[in-house]
């Protein structure tokens, strides 16, 4: 008896020592269609042949593998699995004579599937195409797609008004859901939506019971969270609205602690906040019948973690500033002028920023939608192409700033109406630009330095109301060249060296 305990004993401990290491586990739920198989190493095995098959109650595991693929490490990427489906797989392993010498029992698995991922209703249309690789995430259905327009990922939770969906270095996807009122909640999570991270619930920088964060939100290299939230104040002289909100920057450590923080109000003049002729007047809004008049209104913003600095997109300004992140200082700005800054650059290179990307020699590349508020009065009647431009950055206080690139996107006869606030541009390795038009167009393309359109979609939802496809506003996209990024970073190394 005691032998047989002792046995039982270690095969348990072998049979979880096994499993634990099993990717997906047995009998899991996935909601994405690139899936990292992981299983242990076998001693003495020189390769491994992954073997997957379609499941069905009768089905014989033998007679349905439709994939078979050889790797050498104990992880195999699969790509092109497909939504409401199962599945299920093992691994063999050989030894140099091609011999097998270990294979694994059958495990199995579910790709989930739900309305986001359901083409009927939500569709990427894809018009032009030559490139094959990499996935973009749109924030409004909450996926990801490949080239072809075909879903590879969507959040299973139930988050209400899903923005700024980014993965990070690490794999790890971090979005803002507006799950109740106005404003928004941080989160990151894994790719199968298990939360790792949520911004806190106070508001120690507002004062107030929240920090009303809003429109942007990144994880840094060093590992912390940076957001943009409001601090509300009286006036302090007479205006036509009740209260002043004052951009705020906070970064939070992953125990959720205030690291950093960088309140608007606080490096701006008086003369700016209530006399700057640039500010856009009509950016007045409400909360609650309180009137709300907001002078430096941030929707994005870049950290440029070597260099201490961090550019925030001042868009009610026209303008991005260039903050010392150490000291809090608006070191220089580049559109129109502010008096509390000294340096004042490009006041006509650009207009209405929507957001903008660093470029490796530190050159800004700026996606706006080239109108003024303040001048054109008729902007409604007006159909205006957004534009990306690029500029130089002083490397002295006597340098000057110039335009080195610039791309119109009113590539044909579609066009859109620039009041529209979404939209976004993300630069990719290979220095081409990835431009989301945004709402009315509802159009993502990718363009060279060229300005050759390397890939073209349209995004779309079914309306059963018009019993057809209309266009799907997208607030902002991403781009990852793998669900696996570190794997695939790997990978790359490994082929070039």
């Amino acid at each position: 008896m005691r032998i047989v305990i002792i046995t039982l004993l270690f095969l348990s401990l072998l049979y979880n020592k096994v499993c634990c290491q099993i990717v997906p586990a047995n009998r899991s739920y996935l909601n994405y269609t690139q899936v990292m198989f992981e299983y242990p190493e076998i001693k003495k095995a020189s390769y491994y042949v992954l073997q997957l098959a379609e499941y069905t109650p009768i089905s014989n595991f033998d007679l349905s593998i439709f994939k078979e693929q050889i790797d050498s490490t104990t992880a195999t990427l699969i790509t092109g699995l497909q939504f409401g489906k199962r599945y299920q797989w093992r691994y063999i392993a050989y030894n140099d004579e091609k011999k097998i010498i270990y294979k694994s029992n059958i495990f199995y698995f579910e790709v989930l599937f739900n309305k986001y991922v359901d083409k009927s209703k939500y569709r990427a249309k894809v018009t032009t195409n030559n490139q094959k690789q990499g996935y973009i995430f749109l924030d409004e259905n909450r996926i990801a797609i490949d080239r072809k327009g075909s879903p590879v990922w969507f959040l299973p939770a139930n988050y209400k008004n899903i923005q700024n969906i980014r993965m990070t270095n690490s794999g790890t996807i971090t979005f803002m859901a507006n799950q109740e009122g106005k404003y928004f909640s941080c989160y990151e999570v894994n790719l199968d939506g298990k939360i790792l991270w949520e911004s806190p619930k106070n508001g120690k920088i507002s004062g107030d019971n929240t920090e009303y964060f809003h429109n942007d939100f990144q994880k840094l290299k060093n590992g912390n969270y940076l957001t943009i939230g409001y601090k509300f104040v009286n006036p302090k002289i007479s205006i036509d609205a009740q209260k002043i909100a004052f951009s705020t920057l906070i970064e939070y450590d992953k125990n959720k602690n205030i690291v950093w923080s960088w309140i608007s109000g606080d490096y701006f003049k008086d003369i700016d906040t209530y006399f700057n002729p640039n500010n856009n007047k009509k950016h007045i809004w409400s909360v609650d019948t309180v009137s709300i008049y907001e002078p430096f209104y941030i929707n994005s913003f870049l950290v440029d973690e070597e260099q201490d600095l961090i550019y925030a997109n001042i868009k009610s300004n026209s303008s991005i500033v260039k903050i010392q992140k150490s000291t809090g200082k608006v070191l220089c700005n580049y559109g129109n002028k502010f008096v509390s800054v000294g340096n004042n650059y490009a006041n006509v290179l650009f207009t209405n920023p929507s957001n903008f990307v660093l470029l490796k020699n530190k050159n800004i590349a700026i996606y706006h939608k080239n109108y003024n508020l303040n001048i054109d009065t008729n902007i409604t009647k007006k159909f205006i192409s957004s534009n990306i431009v690029v500029i130089s950055q002083p490397q002295n206080e006597k340098d000057s700033v110039n335009k080195v690139w610039e791309y119109k996107s009113d590539i044909d006869s579609i066009t859109y109406d620039p009041l529209y606030k979404s939209g976004n541009i993300v630069l990719l390795k290979n220095s081409n630009f990835l431009l989301n038009t945004g709402e009315l167009t509802n159009r993502i393309f990718e363009i060279t330095s060229e300005k050759e359109i390397e890939w073209d979609c349209f995004t779309e939802k079914y309306s059963e109301d018009n019993k057809a496809f209309t266009p799907l506003l997208i607030n902002t996209i991403s781009y990852t060249e793998s669900l696996y990024p570190v794997y695939f970073t790997i990978k790359n190394y490994n082929q070039i060296h």
